[in-house]
């Protein structure tokens, strides 16, 4: 057991309206209660970091119930935009707390850190007794917790509201009396002992004791509380796989079993995880199927501890029904296959694959395959199954930017690539690649940000169009990549990068056709009117492409689409079927591919497989751009205009919005917290 420590630091990773409005009307009054946050501020230093994109810094730091936590303890705000993806939450909040963590220097063994989540409902006294078990030596605590349904929980909450102080105060039996009656769908389904359905990919499971009683065995624990014994902990899996082993190696770790002592519940809407619940009681043979692809030894460790939520007394039926919890638990155990590595966890090298993706980061070879769907972390540890996936696939169809001619996509790709080639032969060329996920062109060309510069369309959306000032007049060509859904918001799309152009530079649009054959048709025709909306006063010249695609080629791709996907699914007869039809199915497409056209300025009245326009931007786009840009931002930029209020500082000053990654193409000096998403720094 350890001596106490000196200091506390609660982390909280936040972004997004919907997240940071929650967290403000309903989380935080709660975390106020006076055995919460307070008793921590009373009992040791404390500090409060705010992990938070510097777009809801704002909103978040002018709120009432913040300002009121800033009179309790210190708040220090680190920015996270360079961890923030499309995809990948999870991600981001164990970069950010590790980020956090690590920020603290040699002082992190003296720390007790808080790893608090936004959604989080906390009774009085939770974190005080949390504290306490930390004071008494511990290195770690775990708990658990279930799930209520948001749209019930909210108006509960706000008429528990002080109508003085703004706080939410509630004992863990009045919080648990109610949310014994509001119990989300999710919950309610991982309740074994009530055979109506359950939670196909369940990480927790309940038996109800009593009309006031639940017991819980859980697998996945969040780490409430974490001292940690070293400070050369590597990240090699999501925060709750991770964290415990890797920073409490001695494993002196204890886990608050009585909702009496901690009780947090969590609002979810009342669709969240709706299509993972089937009718039916939970089997053995099926939890353990799915345990086994995930489950490190520490969360079967987990499962052995029973955890008691009561809103009265403990009943005395109790017993029974720990009994009944270890044996399906101990039956569950037996079919169990190996546990994953808490370190290089299957789903982690898949998730860092993705971020790095999204990052314009150079990807190995096995990222590359979790990137592109060939491999999957489920499967991760059958290396024959993803080797042969992989082989068939860059064998048949070819690699990167090389795709063979029998590819089905080969066309659309050689025009696109046709279109961009004079800049990929310019080595000094500085290019920008806008696309909401993954691509042949974003993935084969990563090169660390120096000359290739990865956006995602929605993020990029999002921000205000004053956020890349410093980057007007930085990029030589533009490739977008966008869906037929994202064209009717497309001319604002082109309104915010223009200015990012030098003058005379090159934008391609580039849209696949990926309806089905009944209505494909109409995709030319679509593309024709929506392609009117592109042409932007920055604009200076412009010329759209249609690939035409023979019957044959649209049956032909079809085919191969099914045969792949079932080849995944089912490789051990789908490898061998797909290679026995891949020869005469190659030759079709093969066929195909040589009697498609391509249509210059004229939309065809057929069927085509992919639509590209190429524009040149004029010089005047960094002055008459941002101006037309100013009465045109989005709903997500309004609102942020609107909260900040006559705050002129940040519309004064558009470096505070210029974001890490585009700061490092421009010449910029990358910042600490920007140099954590290197390679090196993502283990």
């Amino acid at each position: 057991m350890r001596g106490p420590p000196k200091y506390v630091r609660c982390l909280l990773p936040i972004w997004g309206d919907r997240y940071v409005r929650q967290f403000l009307d309903v989380g935080l009054p709660t975390w106020l209660a006076e055995g919460n946050l307070p008793a921590l501020a009373r009992t040791l230093p404390t500090n409060f970091v705010l992990l938070t994109t510097r777009e809801d810094e704002g909103v978040i730091q002018r709120h009432p119930m913040f300002e009121r936590l800033k009179t309790l303890c210190s708040v220090v705000v680190h920015h996270i935009d360079h961890l923030i993806t499309n995809f990948g939450h999870s991600t981001t909040i164990t970069l950010a707390y590790a980020e956090a963590v690590r920020s603290v220097g040699p002082q992190m063994l003296d720390t007790c850190f808080f790893f608090l989540v936004s959604d989080y409902i906390v009774a009085d006294r939770s974190f005080s007794n949390v504290l306490k078990q930390m004071m008494s030596g511990c290195s770690g605590v775990q708990v658990g917790n279930f799930q209520v349904v948001q749209e019930d929980a909210t108006p509960w909450l706000s008429a528990k509201r002080d109508n003085v102080s703004g706080v939410i105060s509630f004992s863990s039996r009045e919080l648990m009396g109610w949310g014994l009656s509001h119990l989300h769908p999710a919950t309610v389904a991982n309740i074994v002992n009530d055979p109506s359905n359950h939670n196909d990919h369940t990480n927790r499971l309940f038996w109800r004791v009593d009309d006031l009683t639940l017991i819980g065995r859980f697998y996945l624990m969040h780490m409430i509380c974490i001292r940690p014994e070293r400070t050369d902990f590597v990240i090699g899996s999501s925060c709750d796989y991770s964290f415990i082993p890797e920073m409490c190696p001695s494993d002196n770790v204890a886990i608050i079993d009585d909702s009496d002592e901690y009780l947090v519940v969590e609002m979810q809407p009342r669709a969240h995880e709706a299509a993972m619940l089937r009718a039916g009681p939970q089997t053995i043979a099926r939890l353990a199927r799915t345990l086994s692809k995930w489950t490190t030894a520490r969360h079967r460790k987990n499962a052995d501890t029973t955890v008691v939520f009561h809103a009265g007394e403990i009943s005395s039926n109790l017993p029974d029904a720990e009994e009944e919890a270890s044996r399906f638990i101990a039956s569950v155990r037996k079919r169990l296959g190996q546990p994953s590595p808490f370190r290089d966890h299957p789903y982690w090298l898949g998730a860092i694959a993705s971020f790095k993706e999204a990052k314009g980061l150079r990807l190995t070879r096995r990222e590359m395959r979790y990137v592109i769907g060939l491999e999957h972390p489920d499967f991760s540890r059958g290396h024959i199954r993803a080797w042969l996936s992989a082989a068939v696939h860059f064998g048949l169809l070819g690699a990167g930017l090389k795709l063979r001619p029998w590819h089905p996509r080969w066309p659309d790709h050689e025009l696109v690539l046709e279109s961009i080639s004079s800049s990929l032969q310019n080595k000094d060329e500085r290019r920008l690649f806008v696309a909401d996920r993954p691509t042949v062109f974003t993935t084969s060309m990563p090169d660390d940000g120096r000359r290739n510069f990865r956006a995602q369309r929605n993020i990029f959306m999002r921000q205000s169009p004053d956020a890349f000032g410093a980057a007007h007049g930085t990029f030589d060509a533009c490739l977008i990549e966008m869906e037929e859904s994202d064209m009717p918001s497309g001319d604002e799309l082109i309104d915010r990068i223009a200015p990012l152009m030098k003058d005379g530079a090159t934008v391609i649009v580039s849209v696949y056709n990926r309806r089905k054959k009944s209505n494909a048709i109409d995709f030319a025709k679509m593309m024709g009117a929506e392609s009117a909306k592109l042409l932007r006063p920055a604009v200076r010249s412009s010329k759209f492409y249609f690939v035409r695609s023979p019957k044959l080629q649209w049956r032909s791709f079809d085919v191969a689409t099914r045969m792949a996907r079932f080849a995944r699914r089912r490789p051990i007869v789908g490898l061998p079927l797909l290679a026995l039809a891949g020869l005469p199915l190659a030759l079709c497409i093969l066929v195909s591919n040589r009697f498609s056209s391509v249509i210059k300025d004229q939309t065809p009245v057929a069927v085509v497989s992919s639509f590209l326009m190429v524009m040149h931007i004029g010089s005047n786009a960094n002055l008459d751009i941002r101006a037309d840009s100013s009465d045109r931002l989005d709903q997500n930029s309004r609102r942020l205009r609107d909260r900040l209020g006559d705050d002129k500082t940040t519309a004064s000053n558009p470096d505070v919005w210029f974001t890490p990654d585009l700061a490092s193409i421009v010449g910029e000096t990358r910042s600490s917290a920007d140099a954590a998403t290197s390679p090196e720094a993502l283990s």
